[in-house]
């Protein structure tokens, strides 16, 4: 950093010129002259270190704009990735939802087919029954055979349209599962539904 000049105070030079000979006027003129023009020159770069001042204050100040803007635009990006986020977190819950519902939906119609399939067997055993039943007395003869024959008919026609199709499901649940080796037929089924009559 240049040193700063030191000048002559004003109380140096005489008050009055009258008192001053030739030769001191012009000393004191050529000090004035050079102090002036140093204060010139020193003015000069003032002047112009004032000029560049201001010229990087401008620059600063255009700078500060365009990061506030900056900022301003990234704060915008930033809001907006944030809506995305929440957009998509909500429609990942909602597919998620939808999923479990879809789920629940699947498992009550499987669960439906099931007990469709259940009683359609059911319903089906207790038919096999009905015809095994009629089978079974084509051979018997005679005014006995005929009503025993009538009879069993009879029964066999009764349990199916008396039989609780749910009873019966159940019923079947329990055999198979104390006993998950063992296929029984319709007509052993039938059998057991006429001895439980």
């Amino acid at each position: 950093m240049p040193e700063f000049k030191e000048y002559r105070s004003v109380t140096e030079f005489p008050a009055k010129a009258e008192n001053l000979t030739h030769e001191e006027l012009i000393a004191n003129y050529y000090d004035l002259r050079n102090t002036y023009r140093s204060l010139t020159s020193s003015r000069g770069q003032l002047v112009r270190r004032q000029r560049e001042a201001k010229e990087k204050i401008v620059v600063l100040n255009q700078d500060i704009r365009e990061k506030i803007k900056q900022l301003e635009t990234l704060e915008q990006e930033k809001q907006e990735i944030e809506r995305i986020l929440e957009r998509r977190n909500f429609e990942l819950q909602q597919k998620d939802i939808q999923k479990q519902e879809l789920q629940q939906e699947l498992n009550t119609i499987t669960t439906e087919i099931i007990s469709l399939k259940e009683e359609r067997q059911a319903i089906t055993n207790m038919i096999q029954n009905l015809k095994n039943t009629y089978d079974d007395v084509q051979g018997t003869n005679g005014i006995m055979g005929t009503f025993e024959r009538l009879q069993n008919i009879m029964r066999a026609v009764k349990i199916f349209f008396t039989t609780d199709i749910g009873e019966l499901i159940k019923q079947q649940n329990s055999e198979m599962n104390s006993n998950p080796d063992s296929q029984e037929n319709s007509r052993t089924i039938g059998k057991n539904l006429l001895d439980n009559k």
